[in-house]
């Protein structure tokens, strides 16, 4: 990175921050990244008619991670570090993990992008945007726990409407598909009919703070929790109990609650 900044005639840390503005992260399709793929002794049910043998059945296919109650994503740990993307490795074509990568091309149309959109504005008059800031919307599925939209819109004690809930079509939860990844990785912590009749705070937070340092590849790599830090800044984001788990600490298995 020293020697590109030198050639463009910019400071290292100028070069830095852009490239981990501007990196994106790119998902391999290739080989198990279950961070027990080295030690798991489970035997997944395609083992009796795939053609691999053990080791590469645990290191090459990957299968067994789906549906998989121990499966926990390994993460490379070296993008916090300067050059923060791997384009000189020479292994990462055959790279198993999750890897981030600086593309020119990438980054020019995200700053046309964001360009465009900054000179656009917002085409709404104030009485309409003090409207929006008003309406506070709850978008949910047809789940049998949203059944009873009074409960959720209307406060318990004065009647008082707070909120509307809308539902989205009949099978298509994909209309609020940003919701839905949480909900995923919830259900990789806390399976389906195996929930607790309560949980405490600490725990909830606890579950959240791991799911929002997740990285996200829609975010270059950026997990939820660094998006609020850089918008409302830590001081914020401590008071409200948003903690950055490492990345080599996240852990999205049912273990997080035991």
């Amino acid at each position: 990175m020293a020697q590109s900044a030198k050639n463009i005639g910019k400071n290292r840390s100028t070069v830095g921050r852009e490239i981990k503005a501007h990196r994106r992260l790119v998902v391999s399709s290739k080989g198990n990244n279950c961070v027990h793929h080295d030690t798991c002794t489970r035997v997944p049910q395609c083992r009796s008619t795939c053609h691999r043998g053990k080791r590469q059945c645990q290191s090459a296919c990957g299968g067994c991670i789906q549906g998989c109650p121990d499966y926990q994503e390994e993460f490379f740990q070296e993008y916090d570090r300067s050059p923060f993307v791997c384009n000189a490795c020479d292994h990462r074509l055959r790279y198993r993990l999750r890897r981030m990568l600086y593309d020119a091309k990438h980054a020019q149309e995200q700053y046309e992008s964001t360009l465009s959109e900054s000179r656009k504005g917002i085409s709404l008059t104030e009485a309409e945007l003090d409207g929006i800031n008003d309406l506070q919307v709850v978008l949910t599925d047809r789940g049998s726990e949203f059944t009873d939209p009074m409960r959720i819109e209307a406060d318990t004690e004065s009647g008082e409407i707070q909120c509307r809930v809308f539902y989205c079509d009949p099978m298509n939860s994909s209309q609020k598909s940003h919701c839905e990844r949480n909900h995923e990785f919830i259900r990789y912590v806390i399976p389906k009919g195996e929930a607790k009749d309560e949980y405490t705070e600490e725990e909830i937070m606890r579950l959240m703070n791991h799911i929002g340092s997740y990285p996200r590849k829609k975010w270059n790599g950026q997990s939820p929790i660094d998006l609020f830090v850089k918008i409302y800044g830590q001081e914020t984001a401590t008071l409200l109990g948003l903690n950055k788990v490492p990345s080599d600490s996240i852990n999205l298995a049912p273990a997080l609650l035991k």
